[in-house]
């Protein structure tokens, strides 16, 4: 893309990002204006004057400012209170009339508050307490990845809890739902408010956390409904199975993980995480899964024994699927994830064609076989919310499960 040039819609913009130190200045991240024309020749010409005015802006700001930026605000404040509370023992509210009297003529009356606000303790910045949420919400790693990305976008947007509005938020939530989902949103905006009530119940703030129902759930339309429906997870068919297995015969771990995930319904991280320990005789005991119903044991298909006999008897790292390389956070089932993908993309299947997606073939094929959904959920691992199977049921024999396990097939 072309320096301070951004295309939307088939129109240029340009837009020149304000540097982290004079951001707080002008309480934004950037400057942009339309040029309301789609020639990039014309958009480098019309974008001149508007990159000279807004540089010109950025270099008064900081002369106004001085050597100033957020982590000398951050060390000026602790040294200011350090000192009210050794050198103005008693009379704290005296020190803090005299540092307002010494601040009342700063050119940079923005600054001044800032210092004067947070030395009240008046103002609290937003970033000083995400890991001590974080360590106490005792996230997964890769979860706690998340809402940590999630948070530093929100303290990037707000620096103080008092001074953001209902407004503020609203905005924010908008600019976000130009680009992202409402889920993805909605999460973003619970990692928020879980974090701020944190803070509330810390006692490191009094503003009250974000208002339920920010993110509001898009207007049902009919092109809204059709769009949910092409991008619903769809369910592979037998013909599918076969035609993924016949794709990339070489690539015998592949398809030993498709088979094993088509048999069982299980995950794709519960399949690469299972250790030997857990393979019995004729069943698999699926551990430390997502949910309390994910603890559960699954009959071994018929046929799938000799596939799971041969994959017992070559592991050489006492897991099922062996030799698979584990992320950051420890999934092993992220790469060859990403394998998978690559092949049903290039089978030409869809994005809401998943590996997951076996979980719901299994299903379909227990409900047409006639299984009740109570005793299919016992298979699969879903939570049942019923008060009489989820409160009060009882898990079924396992004879009972490898009859219905019995009742999937997918042979042509």
């Amino acid at each position: 893309m072309p320096r301070y040039l951004e295309r939307q819609f088939n129109t240029w913009h340009v837009v020149v990002y304000i540097p982290k130190d004079v951001q707080p200045y002008f309480r934004k991240t950037k400057f942009t204006q339309t040029l309301q024309t789609d020639s990039r020749s014309e958009a480098e010409v019309l974008k001149l004057p508007y990159v000279a005015e807004w540089k010109a802006l950025i270099k008064a700001a900081r002369n106004n400012r001085g050597p100033v930026s957020l982590q000398a605000i951050a060390d000026e404040v602790r040294l200011l209170r350090d000192e009210i509370k050794t050198k103005w023992k008693g009379f704290e509210d005296e020190a803090i009339m005299e540092l307002a009297y010494n601040l009342r003529d700063n050119p940079d009356q923005d600054y001044a508050e800032e210092l004067l606000s947070r030395v009240q303790g008046d103002w609290t910045p937003t970033e000083g307490f995400i890991e001590d949420w974080i360590a106490q919400a005792e996230f997964q790693p890769k979860t706690a990845d998340e809402a940590r990305a999630n948070l530093t976008l929100f303290c990037d947007k707000f620096r103080f809890f008092e001074t953001v509005g209902k407004e503020d938020l609203e905005g924010w939530v908008d600019e976000l739902r130009s680009s992202l989902s409402v889920p993805t949103v909605k999460k973003k905006v619970g990692h928020v408010r879980g974090y701020w009530q944190f803070c509330v119940d810390k006692k490191h703030t009094k503003a009250p956390p974000p208002p339920q129902g920010l993110v509001k759930a898009p207007k049902r339309s009919k092109a809204l409904v059709a769009e949910e429906m092409r991008s619903k997870r769809k369910s592979w068919t037998v013909e599918d199975y076969h035609k993924l297995l016949a794709a990339r015969p070489d690539d015998t771990v592949l398809n030993d993980l498709i088979r094993l995930g088509a048999h069982t319904g299980m995950r794709r991280e519960e399949l690469c995480a299972m250790k030997l320990e857990q393979v019995k005789s004729d069943r698999f005991v699926v551990e430390d899964a997502k949910s309390a119903a994910g603890w559960r044991e699954i009959p071994i298909h018929s046929d799938i024994k000799q596939l799971v006999a041969r994959l017992f008897d070559e592991s050489t790292d006492g897991y099922l699927l062996p030799d698979l390389t584990a992320n950051k956070y420890g999934h092993r089932g992220s790469v060859i994830g990403h394998r998978f993908s690559r092949l049903k993309t290039s089978l030409g299947y869809p994005k809401n064609f998943v590996f997951h997606s076996f979980r719901k073939t299994l299903t379909s094929m227990m409900r047409d076989a006639g299984i009740p959904e109570s005793q299919a959920a016992l298979i699969v691992g879903h939570d049942l919310d019923t008060m009489t199977y989820g409160l009060y049921g009882n898990d079924i024999s396992f004879a009972r499960k490898a009859e219905i396990m019995a009742s999937v097939s997918y042979r042509l």
